[in-house]
């Protein structure tokens, strides 16, 4: 079986949207995003959904209202949970002992919207997700040597997973 084509995602696809905001898929990696690419697609989040937005909604006939704002209903979940993992991540990597106790708040306050965010996209529950939603915390309080860890951006995935 071929690969599955999608002429809208490939026009998207067209307008360069990657290069405008420094986002670039190294052909090392098959072409896909990488992390690098990925932490930068969520600091442009709400500018790359803006673009795709627009662009899908002028496809769309202008007298269907109810298709335009299926669009930008859509396009607005995708920026919001682009924005809350960048947000989780952001914090979540920060060096070690460097998380504040309200930071710690804060992180879980966001993967809880990011779970429902996750949901409301219809999205099933993948085992980094699953990790990130009942490990995370606790891999970044985890106690180690008697202290608490309060940051976890040093380490390898590796280290990460086999926690």
């Amino acid at each position: 079986m071929g690969k599955v084509t999608c002429p809208i995602c490939d026009e998207v696809q067209q307008l360069n949207l990657d290069s405008k905001h420094g986002i670039t898929r190294p052909y090392y990696h098959g072409g896909e995003y990488n992390g690098k690419a990925v932490i930068k697609l969520m600091q442009c989040a709400a500018d790359v959904m803006e673009s795709i937005r627009d662009y899908i909604i002028s496809k769309v006939p202008e007298d269907d209202e109810l298709k335009h704002s299926e669009v930008r209903d859509w396009a607005s979940k995708y920026t919001d949970i682009l924005l809350v993992f960048d947000q989780i991540f952001s914090l979540s990597l920060s060096p070690t002992g460097t998380l504040t106790d309200e930071d710690i708040i804060n992180v879980t306050e966001y993967i809880c919207t990011a779970m429902k965010a996750w949901q409301k996209l219809g999205f099933s529950v993948t085992p980094k997700c699953h990790a990130l939603e009942n490990h995370l915390v606790q891999q970044i309080l985890k106690v180690e040597f008697c202290e608490m860890l309060r940051g976890i951006g040093q380490f390898t995935e590796d280290f990460v997973e086999h926690c």
